[in-house]
């Protein structure tokens, strides 16, 4: 996947990453974003239209450490919708991609409140890694919004993913902040607060 910036006029082109800690379906709403002037480009498959209603994406990449040492390596499979070539479908995938950031940061906003009271060690590596496993499991139901986007079931499918989003958000922070002792029990209060979210995420316009 080619990505591009535009700096002083000019369009700088660079290849999508990959991060040992992030799972590849975070970064879908690039692989499957519409060209754009020649300066970016999907990968080749994804460049013809074909009738069948999903496609089967492997993504890898091998992991170095900036210069030449292999460190690891990344790879994911997919049963991706055909919907998402369609801009309109991928940016409501990209919107609940950017809701689940959100609610990530804001657990650990939460995360560092409850570690001020206790004045402990905060734990939002902790946090942010059962909530992204957490998330990684309801992949199918962000694709399932995508891909009815226009029709009835579009907003319960994306409400849905946005309670998921959320609830893992919720969890996360029970796992990582215990609340035993009245100490815990004021920080966990106090942390709380924090994961107060909206009534409802802004969405692109069903079409």
């Amino acid at each position: 996947t080619v990505l591009a910036v535009e700096k002083k006029g000019q369009w700088e082109r660079y290849l999508l990453g990959a991060n040992l800690n992030k799972q590849p379906w975070r970064d879908l709403q690039n692989v499957f974003r519409v060209t754009n002037g020649g300066a970016a480009a999907r990968p080749l498959p994804l460049q013809r239209s074909e009738p069948a209603p999903y496609r089967k994406l492997w993504l890898g990449a091998l992991v170095t450490d900036g210069k030449a040492k292999y460190e690891d390596t990344v790879e994911a499979v997919y049963d991706a919708p055909r919907e998402l070539l369609s801009e309109d479908h991928r940016a409501i995938y990209e919107a609940g991609i950017n809701h689940a950031n959100k609610c990530c940061f804001t657990l650990k906003k939460a995360v560092s409140d409850y570690a001020q009271v206790v004045e402990a060690e905060t734990e939002t590596t902790r946090a942010e890694r059962h909530y992204w496993n957490s998330l990684d499991q309801r992949v199918p139901a962000l694709f399932d919004a995508a891909r009815v986007l226009g029709s009835d079931e579009f907003p319960a499918k994306d409400a849905a993913w946005t309670r998921f989003c959320e609830g893992a958000a919720r969890a996360a922070y029970e796992h990582a902040c215990p609340s035993e002792t009245p100490r815990q029990i004021q920080a966990f209060a106090t942390g709380l607060k924090r994961l107060r979210f909206s009534k409802s995420k802004p969405k692109p316009r069903n079409p």
